[in-house]
């Protein structure tokens, strides 16, 4: 198996018929030649990468918790790698726009910065485990705030593990 190569395997869309038209778009729209297939993480510090099992305890207490909780792949809905960190998103937005569930939505955004380089300003000022800077809001109706209590509960754990292991 050739792992520099991205290959289509399957598309699933809510909306059957719109399928075929999103297959072609992937495959219209394919990476160039040699387009790395993942991430290299031998570039990371030791560090950057001890934030990773942390992230992903925090982020597995809403995975698959309630209606909109089921990202794939992994825990998140949104993984950006740029120059000078990385970002993880999970963001459970389900029914918040409808004015039929007025009283049944979730509406929670958890985010993770890992910085790469020394930064000046936060990005995010909520809550810090080292250099890692997390941003948590939960608005969900009373109904649907037991995943975002999980969430913070199990932050603060990790808080002070690693706090206790500096």
């Amino acid at each position: 198996m050739d792992r520099e190569k991205v290959t289509l395997t399957e598309v699933y869309c809510d909306k059957r018929e719109h399928q075929d038209e999103i297959k072609k778009f992937i495959v219209d729209h394919a990476p160039v030649t040699n387009f790395p297939a993942s991430t290299n993480f031998n570039n990371y510090s030791k560090e950057t990468l001890s934030y990773f099992p942390i992230v992903d305890e925090i982020a597995k207490q809403a995975y698959n918790c309630s209606s909109g909780d089921n990202y794939r792949p992994g825990y998140f809905s949104t993984i950006i790698v740029g120059e000078k960190g990385i970002i993880l998103e999970q963001i459970n937005h389900w029914n918040a726009k409808s004015s039929d569930h007025k009283k049944d939505y979730h509406l929670r955004n958890l985010e993770f910065y890992i910085p790469l380089s020394p930064i000046a300003k936060p990005m995010f000022d909520d809550y810090e485990i080292g250099k890692m800077q997390i941003h948590f809001r939960d608005n969900s109706s009373k109904n649907n705030k037991d995943c975002g209590d999980r969430i913070i509960e199990k932050l603060l754990e990790e808080k002070a593990k690693f706090e206790n292991h500096e």
